[in-house]
């Protein structure tokens, strides 16, 4: 069985969290860009631990995206509807090495400044 590369939210996974059951969290909240005083100035980190020992670390700022917010939304609205409630989900831009694929037991944490925290357990779930 494939195990998903930290982390989600969804940051990097292979193969994609979008490809694999159960693997889409969202949260600890779900707002919109005027929540924030600022869309290209929070920090993002994501950590795996195992058996309490930290496995990985990394961060992103949003400061200097590839693609601006406005374009994507401008993108997805091209062949898509998106009533009230469609979440466009972009990945964290954080890619964790291949020696911290998430095993069951593990870990993951990702928190954004001026949004909260989000934690997840890795599990595996039934077969796909």
């Amino acid at each position: 069985m494939a195990r998903a590369r930290a982390c989600t939210l969804t940051c990097t996974t292979n193969p994609p969290a979008n490809e694999v059951f159960a693997c889409c969290a969202l949260g600890p909240v779900i707002g919109t860009a005027e929540d924030l005083s600022d869309l290209y100035n929070p920090e993002m980190t994501c950590t795996v631990t195992r058996a309490g020992q930290p496995r990985f670390s990394g961060s992103v700022s949003t400061a200097k995206p590839h693609r601006k917010f406005d374009t994507l939304i401008e993108y997805l609205r091209r062949a898509n509807r998106t009533p009230a409630g469609t979440v466009l989900l972009t990945g964290t831009g954080i890619i964790a090495p291949e020696d911290a694929a998430l095993a069951p037991g593990d870990v993951e944490t990702i928190a954004i400044s001026e949004i909260g925290e989000l934690t997840n357990y890795a599990q595996t779930v039934g077969a796909l």
